[in-house]
C-alpha cells in the first residue's frame, strides 16, 4: 500500500491546471472505483467522463525515487490526466490525509468545508509570484483612444524574472488559450490559477473579439483587482513598477473658458498630472506617474463620465444647448451647468388623463380609441414607458419645464385599463409619440359591449381623481328592452310543441333564436347581448333576461342544429320548464307575453305543482285499504298515463309501490283501457311476491308468472292475461317472444337492473313495445347521474337529451365541479316524473330505526395479514390508475379492494397459504358476542353480507352455539320456505346474502338488522335494511354495522356518505349548501392508508 501519499505529489505529477480539474471530477464523485492491488503495486480506478464515459486507469508506485509514481488511462490524453488525478484525490479521501493538504476524514457538510478551504489556502499560496529564472505570464495595462471612444485594454506576455533584476525578453501570449486548448491538454507553462482566474472573467465580455481584451464592466473589475494582487501587472511597459491598489479619490468638474472656447476639466484628489479612467461598473483610476488604480467618488454613470472626459472644447453659441443636454441627463445638481438655466420645477403626483375618441382608418371604417396621458401641473405627457426618463425636460417656445415623473403610479394607472381589458391599439391607428388603446374583439358586438362597459366605469376613475375627456367623434349609445314575446305552437304533434321567442323595438319584431344561441356559445354568461341597430345604435338584451331561457333550456344550446332562426322544439315532457322561464324573469323584473299554446301551459301547470290532479278514489276489486299518500301516488301515476308520460315511482322501500302499481293497474282494468297485458319484469327473488300481492290486494286481474322451464309454452297464451311476470334474466333470454306481443305497460320493478344503458338487460327493455313505461326503485341514483339518464332514456328517450350532451351539461358539472345551478335545472326538469316519499314523511306510524355502529379491532395477526394486503394492492391499483384510468380497470381496482374487505372480515376468506395461519377474526367474535347478548333479549335478527363464504362460516359457528337459524342466498331453492322459518318458525336467525335478499322481501319479525360488512352503496344497505324497517313493522328496529376499525371498511363509510349527497342533491331541493361530488381516483387511493395506530 502507498504510504505518505500527497496532494503536492499529485500536482507534481499532473500539473496545477489538471490537478485542478481531477480536484473537480473527485469532489463532483465521478470516481466509481479507486482500489489497491498489493501485487501489481498499483492503483487501479474508474471514472466517469464527459458524455456518460467510463475511463480506466492503472497509477504505477516505485519503491523508491524522486518520482515514484506513474499513471495510465484508457482517456485520449492516457497519461497522468486529470481522471488519474482524480483517482489519486479519492485515493488520500479514502485513506490517509496528506500531511502537505490534509484532506478531512469528516464527512458531511463540514468536511466538505475544510476541503473547499485547504483548497482556496492552496490556490492563495500559488500566487505568490515566480521564482527568479522561471517564467510566468505578466500583464500590461494600456489606452486606445478612437475619436471619442475610449478604452482600456490587456495585453499578456511570457517573460522571466532575471537574477540581476528586471525581466527578460516579453513574448506575447494569447490570453484566452487558457479557457479553451490548455483546459483540455493540461496547464500552460507559467500559467498560475490566478491566471486562469483572470481569462475566465475576461472571456465573457470579450467572447466575440479578435482584439485585445478590455478591462470593463463588473467582470472587469473583479480582473482588474485580482490582476493588482498578483504584482504582475504594469502600465504599458515591464520597465514600470508593478500597479498597486491606490486610495479612493473624489472627482471635481470645472469649466474653464479661454478664447471664446470653454472646456470642461475633471480632477482627481491628489492627482498631480495625468490619469486614465477604467471603464468598471464603478469607474477606476489609473494614476500613471503613482502606478496606483482605485476607484473614483463621483455621482456619474461609468458611461456618462467617460463620455465627459471625451467632451470637445465648446463655443460660446453652443453652451446653452449643451446645458439643457446635460440638464435632461445628469442627476439633478450632479455638476454644475455651463450657464444658467431658467427651468420650473414639477414635482407632484400625476392625474390620469382618459380622452374618448374614434378614427377612421385607411378603408374608411370607424374605431373608438382611449388615449391614456398623464397631467403633470399645466402639462400633458403621454405616458412615461413611452419616454424612459424619470426626470423629463419639456422645452417650449414660452416657459421650460422639468418634470420628474412617476413611474409606479402611471404603471398603476395603465393597469387599471389593462385590468378593464383595454389593449394598445393597431400602429395605423396610434398618434405618433401617443399610447392609443382599444378593445380587441372577436365581433363588433363583443367591442361594442366592452365600451359599454368602459363608460360604465368612468364615474369610478372620475371618484378616484381621474380626468376623463369624452371627444364629439367618440359616438355610441345603448337601449335596453325587457319583456319577451313567447309564441307557442303545439298543434302539429302529440309528442312535443314549438316555441318561438321574439324581442319588439321599434315595431319589428327580432328573433331571439339566433341571439341566444350566440349568447351562449360566446360563453359570457354574466354579460348583456348587444344587437346592432343602426349606425352605432345598440339594443341591449341584459343577461338577466338571457339567463332563465338559456339555462332552463340548456341542452338546445350545446349542440343547436339546422336554421338558427327557427323556433325552439320541445318535448311536451318539458313543457313546465314554460312557468320556470317565466318565473324567473318575473323575479328579475322581467316579462314574458305568451301566445297561443293554451292546452300546454295548461299541462304546465300540472306538471309543475299537481294542482288539477284528480285525487282518484280507491278502485273497485280492490281488497285491501290504500293510506292517503298511497291514494295520491295512484293519482300521479294515473295523471301520466292520462297525458301519456311515464315516470319513476321512488318511494322508499316499504311504501307500498307494489300496491300501487297493482291498484293503478285494476282501474285500467274496470275502465276498459287495460285492452293488452301488462308486462312486470323484476328480481327472481320477488316474483313470487308479486303473485302473492296480486292475489292477494286485486284479485280480478288475471295473471301469469312467467318462469320456469315449461313457460315455452304459455307465450301463445299471453293475450289472454291481465298482468304477466317475469324476471330480469329470462326477459333476455326470451326477448324473441316478447317483441311478437305489444303491451299496455312495462313495468320495472327495483328498475336500478338497467342502471348501465349498454348491459344487454337494458337493451332488451328498450325493445319492448308498451304504450305505457314506470319504473318503481327506491333507488333511482346509486352511483352517479349516469343511471338516472339511463332510467329516463328507457322512459322517454330525448327527455334528458343524448348521453353524451348530459354527461356534459349536467353530470360533469354537478359531480365534479358541485355547480349547484346546473343541479337545480336537472332538479327541476326531472320532479314531475319522479314521485318520491320517505317513510320519515308518511309512515309516521312506523316505529323508530336506531342506527348503530359496531367497532372491531383487528388483532396483531390479522392486522399484519391486512397491512400486507395493503402494501400489495396499494401498489397494484396505483400502477392500474396511472397505466389505465379508472374508468378502464374498474374491475381489477374492485377485485383488489374486495381482498382487502375479506380480510377484514375473516382471515379464512383470503386465498393465501399465509392467511390460513392468522386466527382468530375480531369482526366474527364481535358478531358472536353481539348475537348471544341479543339471543338473550329474546330479539329477531337479520345478518347480512356480500360474502356467502362468510355466511358459512357463521353459520358453523350457529350450530355449534346451538342457535336456530334460517339462510338465504342465491343457492337457496326453498326461498319461500327459509322466509318462512324466520317469519313464522322458530329461526332466530335469518342469514340472507346481500344480493339475493337485499330486495323483495317482506321481514317485519325482524326487529334487528346486522350489516356484518359495509357496502360501497348506502342506497343498496339501506334496500336491506328496510327488508325489516316497512310497513306493518310494529317494534322499533336496531341496526348495526360491524366495521373494522381503521381499515378500508371505515373509509367505505365515508365513501357511502359521499353518494348519499349525490342522491339527495337530485330528489329533492337542497335546503342547504351541501357539496356534491362524484367518486374519482383519489376517493380510490384514500380507502388504501394504512390501519391507524
Amino acid at each position: 500500500m502507498p504510504e505518505n501519499l500527497t496532494v503536492g505529489e499529485v500536482k507534481k505529477l499532473c500539473g496545477e491546471r489538471t490537478y485542478q480539474r481531477g480536484l473537480h471530477y473527485q469532489r463532483g464523485e465521478r470516481v466509481t472505483v479507486a482500489e489497491w492491488d498489493e501485487f501489481s503495486r498499483a492503483i487501479f480506478g474508474e471514472v466517469e467522463g464527459s458524455g456518460k464515459n467510463i475511463y480506466e486507469q492503472e497509477i504505477y508506485f516505485s519503491p523508491a525515487g524522486r518520482n515514484r509514481l506513474n499513471g495510465f488511462c484508457s482517456c485520449p490524453v492516457s497519461r497522468n490526466c486529470k481522471h488519474v488525478a482524480a483517482v489519486l484525490l479519492e485515493w488520500i479521501d479514502r485513506n490517509q490525509a496528506s500531511s502537505e493538504n490534509p484532506v478531512s476524514p469528516l464527512k458531511g457538510d463540514l468536511g466538505k468545508w475544510l476541503k473547499s478551504t485547504n483548497e482556496l489556502l492552496s490556490l492563495k499560496n500559488n500566487d505568490q509570484g515566480p521564482e527568479p529564472g522561471n517564467k510566468c505570464l505578466l500583464y500590461l495595462l494600456d489606452e486606445k483612444n478612437r475619436g471619442f471612444e475610449h478604452k482600456v485594454t490587456l495585453r499578456a506576455v511570457k517573460s522571466r524574472r532575471l537574477k540581476r533584476g528586471g525581466w527578460g525578453k516579453a513574448n506575447n501570449f494569447n490570453l484566452f488559450d487558457l479557457n479553451s486548448y490548455y483546459s483540455y491538454y493540461g496547464s500552460a507553462a507559467g500559467a498560475l490559477p490566478l491566471d486562469y482566474e483572470v481569462a475566465r472573467l475576461l472571456a465573457d465580455d470579450n467572447a466575440y473579439s479578435n482584439h485585445l481584451p478590455q478591462i470593463k464592466g463588473d467582470f472587469g473589475l473583479l480582473a482588474l483587482q485580482r490582476l493588482l494582487q498578483s504584482g504582475r501587472c504594469f502600465y504599458r511597459s515591464l520597465d514600470n513598477p508593478p500597479l498597486s491598489l491606490g486610495p479612493p479619490r473624489t472627482a471635481s468638474f470645472h469649466w474653464k473658458t479661454e478664447k471664446e472656447k470653454t472646456q470642461l476639466e475633471i480632477l482627481l484628489e491628489g492627482e498631480s498630472s495625468g490619469w486614465l479612467l477604467i471603464p468598471t461598473a464603478t469607474p477606476w483610476y489609473l494614476d500613471t506617474q503613482s502606478h496606483q488604480c482605485g476607484p473614483i467618488s463621483q455621482p456619474l454613470s461609468t458611461v456618462m463620465l467617460q463620455a465627459l472626459r471625451a467632451l470637445p472644447e465648446i463655443a460660446s453659441d453652443q453652451l446653452t444647448e449643451l446645458s439643457y443636454f446635460l440638464l435632461r441627463e445628469l442627476p439633478p445638481q450632479s455638476i454644475e451647468l455651463p450657464v444658467e438655466l431658467v427651468v420650473n420645477q414639477i414635482d407632484q403626483p400625476p392625474i390620469p388623463h382618459l380622452f374618448l375618441h374614434s378614427v377612421k382608418d385607411s378603408q374608411g371604417n370607424r374605431h373608438h380609441l382611449a388615449r391614456i396621458c398623464f397631467d403633470y401641473g399645466p402639462l400633458t405627457l403621454p405616458p412615461y414607458l413611452l419616454r424612459g426618463q424619470e426626470l423629463e425636460l419639456i422645452r417650449s417656445t414660452e416657459e421650460d419645464w422639468q418634470v420628474r415623473r412617476y413611474p409606479t403610479e402611471e404603471a398603476s394607472a395603465l393597469q387599471s385599463l389593462s385590468d378593464l381589458g383595454l389593449e394598445p391599439a393597431s400602429p395605423s391607428l396610434e398618434r405618433k409619440g401617443e399610447l392609443e388603446l382599444f378593445f380587441e374583439r372577436d365581433s363588433l358586438a363583443a367591442s361594442a359591449l366592452a365600451w359599454r362597459n368602459l363608460v360604465a366605469e368612468l364615474p369610478r376613475l372620475e371618484g378616484f381623481g381621474w380626468k376623463v375627456t369624452i371627444d364629439d367623434t367618440f359616438v355610441i349609445s345603448f337601449e335596453t328592452i325587457s319583456e319577451i314575446y313567447a309564441d307557442i305552437d303545439d298543434e302539429n304533434s302529440q309528442d312535443w310543441f314549438e316555441i318561438g321567442l321574439t324581442i319588439e323595438h321599434d315595431g319589428h319584431k327580432i328573433s331571439l333564436a339566433p341571439l341566444l344561441v350566440q349568447w351562449f356559445e360566446e360563453d359570457a354568461h354574466d354579460q348583456p347581448l348587444l344587437h346592432r341597430l343602426e349606425g352605432n345604435r345598440w339594443l341591449e338584451i341584459p343577461h338577466s333576461v338571457l339567463q332563465p331561457v338559456v339555462e332552463t333550456l340548456v341542452e338546445l344550446f350545446s349542440d343547436h342544429q339546422g336554421d338558427v332562426d327557427a323556433a325552439f322544439r320541445l318535448l311536451r315532457s318539458r313543457s313546465h320548464s314554460l312557468l320556470d322561464i317565466e318565473e324567473r324573469l318575473n323575479d328579475s323584473g322581467h316579462q314574458i307575453h305568451w301566445k297561443g299554446g293554451k292546452n300546454v301551459r295548461q299541462l304546465a301547470e300540472k306538471l309543475r305543482n299537481f294542482s288539477g290532479v284528480t285525487l282518484i278514489d280507491k278502485p273497485d276489486g280492490l281488497t285491501g285499504e290504500l293510506r292517503g299518500y298511497q291514494q295520491q301516488g295512484l293519482s300521479w301515476l294515473q295523471f301520466l298515463r292520462e297525458y301519456e308520460f311515464n315516470g319513476i315511482l321512488a318511494d322508499d322501500m316499504g311504501l307500498g309501490k307494489t300496491l300501487q302499481t297493482l291498484s293503478h293497474l285494476l282501474i285500467e282494468k274496470n275502465s276498459g283501457r287495460l285492452d293488452r297485458p301488462a308486462l312486470i319484469v323484476a328480481p327472481t327473488s320477488v316474483l313470487s311476491n308479486w303473485l302473492r300481492e296480486a292475489e292477494r290486494f286485486t284479485p280480478g286481474l288475471n295473471c301469469l308468472l312467467l318462469h320456469g322451464p315449461e313457460r315455452a309454452e304459455e307465450f301463445s297464451q299471453l293475450a289472454s292475461y291481465d298482468l304477466v311476470i317475469t324476471s330480469y334474466a329470462l326477459l333476455t333470454r326470451d326477448l324473441e317472444q316478447h317483441l311478437q306481443q305489444s303491451y299496455h305497460s312495462l313495468i320495472l320493478d327495483e328498475a336500478q337492473a338497467i342502471k348501465n344503458p349498454q348491459a344487454k338487460t337494458t337493451q332488451a327493455a328498450l325493445q319492448i313495445k308498451a304504450a305505457h313505461r314506470l319504473c318503481l326503485t327506491g333507488t333511482p341514483l346509486e352511483n352517479h347521474l349516469g343511471e338516472l339518464w339511463s332510467l329516463f332514456h328507457f322512459l322517454m328517450p330525448g327527455f334528458l337529451g343524448k348521453r353524451r350532451d348530459f354527461t356534459q351539461i349536467f353530470r360533469t358539472p354537478i359531480e365534479k365541479h358541485q355547480n349547484k345551478a346546473r343541479q337545480e335545472q336537472l332538479q327541476q326538469r326531472i320532479s314531475p316524473f319522479i314521485l318520491r316519499r320517505t317513510k320519515e314523511k308518511v309512515a309516521l306510524e312506523l316505529p323508530p330505526k336506531t342506527m348503530m355502529i359496531r367497532e372491531a379491532e383487528l388483532g396483531s395477526a390479522q392486522a399484519k395479514l391486512y397491512e400486507s394486503l395493503r402494501l400489495s394492492m396499494t401498489k397494484k391499483i396505483t400502477g392500474l390508475l396511472k397505466s389505465k384510468g379508472l374508468q378502464r380497470s374498474h374491475i381489477e381496482i374492485l377485485d383488489a379492494l374486495l381482498k382487502l374487505c375479506q380480510a377484514c372480515c375473516d382471515p379464512r376468506l383470503v386465498k393465501l397459504d399465509s392467511a390460513r395461519k392468522v386466527k382468530p377474526s375480531a369482526k366474527l367474535e364481535t358478531l358472536l358476542e353481539l348475537l348471544e347478548k341479543l339471543r338473550d333479549e329474546g330479539r329477531k335478527i337479520i345478518v347480512f353480507s356480500q360474502f356467502t363464504s362468510m355466511l358459512a362460516l357463521i353459520e358453523v359457528e350457529l350450530e355449534q352455539r346451538k342457535i336456530n337459524y334460517s339462510k338465504l342466498t342465491g343457492q337457496t331453492r326453498k326461498r319461500d320456505a327459509a322466509i318462512t322459518a324466520f317469519q313464522e318458525g322458530d329461526a332466530q336467525v335469518f342469514l340472507i346474502s346481500l344480493k339475493a335478499g337485499g330486495v323483495g322481501l317482506n321481514l317485519t319479525a325482524a326487529d334487528t338488522v346486522i350489516h356484518y360488512d359495509p357496502w360501497w352503496n348506502p342506497a343498496v344497505e339501506k334496500q336491506a335494511t328496510d327488508r325489516a324497517h316497512r310497513i306493518g313493522q310494529e317494534k322499533p328496529v336496531f341496526v348495526y354495522k360491524l366495521v373494522a376499525k381503521g381499515t378500508v371498511e371505515e373509509k367505505i363509510l365515508q365513501l357511502q356518505e359521499k353518494k348519499q349527497k349525490l342522491a339527495d342533491g337530485v330528489y329533492a331541493r337542497r335546503a342547504q349548501d351541501e357539496p356534491l361530488s362524484g367518486i374519482s381516483s383519489e376517493d380510490i387511493l384514500n380507502l388504501l392508508t394504512p390501519i391507524k395506530t
